[in-house]
């Protein structure tokens, strides 16, 4: 009997342990803030923002590659360089340049939010017709400043006609384009788009779909003010990044892709 109970403190303990290491690892994992070219996890994985980089792993990046890490603290690490780095040598890529506030505050939020969309990756399974659309650009839920936007979506049929439709907020009349391809931009010279107003877009391969068959995707089209409003709400972050030497393509990258903001 003394010995079944000691088994079980045993295994108990082990399992505690495995948390405990796994919880360690968790807070001092790195993950994918931005990336360019084509830099490697363990030379089998090519990495893209959102993967997290943990022990027993390794980067390998070629000439011209640039990764941008960040971890649960905030703080940024950076390779630029033709380089293979293990996950214990990553610390010392820590950017030179001193973080502020702003900064560590926003890769916090964002490590986090990373880290949550990780954990539910395959288990929200969605199942769509082989012939449905799969809508790309703008993502969905977004806010957008700027005069001319590009629709992008993929299609089953490459040679046949795609239908993009596009709804100014509950009106039952969309408007509707036909085209052979799978890249639309609507414009002032298209169609006149409303400020500070959602809209709802989607595309079908037939001209008159089930509207209950289609995937919408939203959008709202700030004004000037209001874009400045957010804008200002993001300047400490904006100037930090600047300060740390990420240029204007990187931050309007991460403010698009982070924040749902996207401007020209």
């Amino acid at each position: 009997m003394e010995k079944s109970f000691l088994a079980v403190l045993l295994v108990i303990g082990s399992f505690a342990g495995i948390q405990s290491s796994w919880a360690q690892q968790l807070e001092t994992g790195y993950c994918v803030f931005q990336v360019q070219g084509g830099a490697m996890l363990n030379d089998s994985i090519v990495l893209s923002k959102g993967m997290f980089i943990k022990a027993g792993h390794f980067l390998t990046l070629d000439e011209g590659d640039e990764v941008l890490l960040t971890d649960t603290n905030g703080v940024m690490y950076e390779l630029k360089k033709k380089v293979i780095v293990p996950y214990t040598r990553i610390k010392r890529y820590t950017k030179k340049e001193k973080q502020g506030p702003f900064s560590f505050t926003y890769l916090k939020d964002i490590w986090k939010k990373l880290w949550d969309e990780n954990e539910k990756q395959g288990t929200n399974i969605v199942l769509k017709s082989i012939n449905s659309v799969s809508l790309q650009s703008p993502e969905n839920d977004v806010s957008l400043f700027m005069r001319e936007i590009p629709f992008v979506w993929t299609k089953p049929n490459p040679t046949g006609l795609s239908y993009f439709f596009l709804q100014e907020g509950d009106t039952k009349s969309p408007f509707k384009i036909a085209t052979n391809g799978n890249t639309i931009v609507i414009g002032p010279q298209s169609i006149s788009l409303k400020p500070d107003t959602t809209y709802y877009w989607s595309v079908a391969s037939e001209p008159n779909p089930n509207p209950e068959d289609l995937e919408y995707y939203s959008f709202y089209l700030l004004g000037e003010e209001s874009f400045e409003e957010k804008m200002k709400a993001l300047s400490g972050v904006r100037l930090e990044f600047e300060l740390l030497g990420l240029t204007e393509e990187q931050i309007k990258q991460t403010f698009c892709e982070d924040k749902g903001l996207c401007f020209e």
